[in-house]
């Protein structure tokens, strides 16, 4: 925890029914929420119709002692909408998460190219095989994928990242404790996530089962965080399409796979695009709606290079790593002035070492 308040304002939350309204009562009497705090609420305690005014500082005390213990036995961690570090992502929310629990690296939020994935929990052949013919060549170690989690394309999306190496944000609609989480069979590929350097996060608190208001709410984070969502399957009665409503309104680019319209477990797809979601075909529209190309083409314009054959040396590598041998062969060039322009790429913040004499392009 950041500061002494945290647990409190976790308790707050997770016990007190304390949302983004409520908060914006506490900050019309306080300047902020450590001081309401700190002053025992007693300026709301005097306002009518107070949505504290039951309980004591007694009791959120006491319910903050408890999360903290729970959280504390399973690792999980708790950020604050008046934390510096709270994502600004999600405060272009209506309602923003007033705060949430997450395990692993709350970094993953800086990326910056994330991609929001999401379709049925009943996935069918066609589905899996767009899943691995055309999004899966398209990720690389740019980019993260965001998901729910969920049984289905939730769970597809999730293990191309971790298949790849690659880091993935998962959104759940429970507690991240494992009595609560649910999934229960994901808490397997939950831990794979983490190992890989992944972020798991949740609005809910320890021992929060989730229910049918937990998961529409958990879709709106899910918009909010990626630039662009993709829904891979949907029914016309699908909870995908709240998340993709949830992106349209926050100004994000939603897109789809146009199916046949016999294929009624993917109506949902044709009904996006017939509001103006943006179709996918191969790996490159991911690419282009992402706008990589655009901007790593600007950034390439904006790099300046010691010589020409320094320059040569950077074109002949990529994200993916390649070894210095490699490097040699390819270039007819001697291990010395290869080691050289190596160096003064590093120095320049354009190409580091990936270990075992590999080198590769930092973007």
């Amino acid at each position: 925890m950041r500061d002494k308040n945290s647990w409190v304002k976790a308790s707050l939350q997770a016990s007190f029914g304390l949302t983004s309204k409520r908060l914006e009562l506490v900050l019309d009497q306080y300047e902020s929420l450590d001081q309401a705090i700190e002053d025992n609420f007693l300026k709301l305690k005097n306002t009518k119709n107070n949505w504290l005014e039951k309980f004591d500082t007694t009791k959120i005390s006491e319910k903050a002692a408890k999360i903290q213990e729970q959280c504390e036995n399973e690792n999980i961690r708790y950020i604050c909408i008046d934390d510096q570090n709270y994502p600004q992502s999600l405060l272009s929310l209506h309602t923003p998460p007033v705060g949430f629990f997450y395990k692993g690296d709350l970094d993953l939020f800086q990326s910056r190219f994330k991609i929001t994935i999401v379709g049925s929990r009943s996935v069918s052949n066609l589905a899996e095989a767009m899943i691995n013919s055309i999004i899966r060549p398209a990720i690389s170690s740019d980019i993260t994928i965001v998901s729910g989690l969920a049984y289905g394309i939730d769970t597809l999306a999730h293990k191309i990242a971790v298949s790849q190496n690659h880091k993935t944000l998962a959104v759940i609609g429970s507690g991240l404790d494992k009595q609560s989480f649910y999934p229960k069979e994901n808490l397997n590929l939950g831990d794979q996530i983490l190992a890989g350097g992944g972020l798991i996060i949740s609005e809910y608190g320890p021992l929060v089962q989730p229910n049918r208001f937990t998961f529409p709410a958990r879709n709106r984070i899910l918009a909010a965080i990626s630039n662009l969502t993709i829904v891979v399957q949907a029914s016309l009665k699908s909870g995908t399409l709240i998340t993709a409503g949830a992106a349209r309104d926050l100004g994000k680019t939603v897109a789809t796979f146009p199916v046949s319209p016999f294929e009624k477990s993917f109506a949902g797809n044709l009904e996006l695009i017939k509001n103006g979601a943006n179709v996918i075909t191969e790996s490159q529209d991911i690419i282009d709606l992402l706008g990589i190309n655009q901007m790593l083409n600007n950034q390439e314009s904006q790099k300046t290079f010691n010589s020409d054959l320094e320059a040569e040396v950077y074109k002949q590598l990529d994200i993916t790593p390649i070894t210095i041998d490699d490097l040699v062969e390819k270039m007819n060039i001697s291990l010395s002035d290869l080691q050289m322009h190596l160096t003064m790429l590093e120095m320049s913040g354009y190409v580091r070492s990936a270990g075992n004499n590999q080198w590769l392009i930092i973007r």
